[in-house]
């Protein structure tokens, strides 16, 4: 029987490019493809703390970057070094963030995220290197209590393209 293992957020994320968003435990997937963490955007954080207008809340670009810090943990399952968002030719494959309610600081996320979609091993040329990547798309999805009831917070959707060493 496959079973998903929990490992920590801040062990996980040791040398990946900050800010981290991630708190405790992180559950992986058996298939090493989805994730779930909490999430905990701080008041703190300048960046989040100034944004009081209209209410206090976490701007979409905060979601992103914690959105990338579950993708920086997942692809070390698959071998791959190093990330880069990327813009796709393949026009269903447009990055995407929806953020149909505010997300209010300090309090606690849940994230829930996967590898949707991860292509076949390539040799191409890649500023001007020859380099072995990968190409896939990645969605993470962010849920925050509000009066008792879970609401989806923000949804974000990202082709990325992976490197091996």
């Amino acid at each position: 029987m496959n079973k998903s293992s929990i490992i920590s957020a801040a062990e996980a994320l040791k040398g990946a490019p900050l800010p981290h968003f991630l708190v405790g435990g992180c559950e992986i997937s058996a298939d090493n493809r989805h994730l779930t963490a909490t999430v905990v955007f701080p008041s703190s954080d300048p960046t989040i703390g100034s944004r009081v207008k209209p209410v206090a809340h976490v701007n979409q670009a905060h979601h992103l970057f914690a959105a990338w810090n579950g993708a920086h943990i997942l692809k070390g399952y698959h071998g791959v070094d190093s990330l880069l968002a990327l813009r796709s030719t393949l026009e269903e494959e447009q990055s995407e963030i929806r953020t149909p309610h505010v997300t209010v600081p300090d309090v606690p996320c849940r994230m829930e995220a996967e590898i949707t979609h991860i292509g076949s091993r390539q040799t191409r040329e890649f500023e001007g290197q020859m380099r072995e990547t990968v190409t896939g798309t990645y969605r993470a999805s962010f849920f925050q209590e509000r009066d008792g009831v879970e609401q989806v917070v923000a949804e974000i959707k990202t082709p990325w393209i992976g490197f091996y060493s």
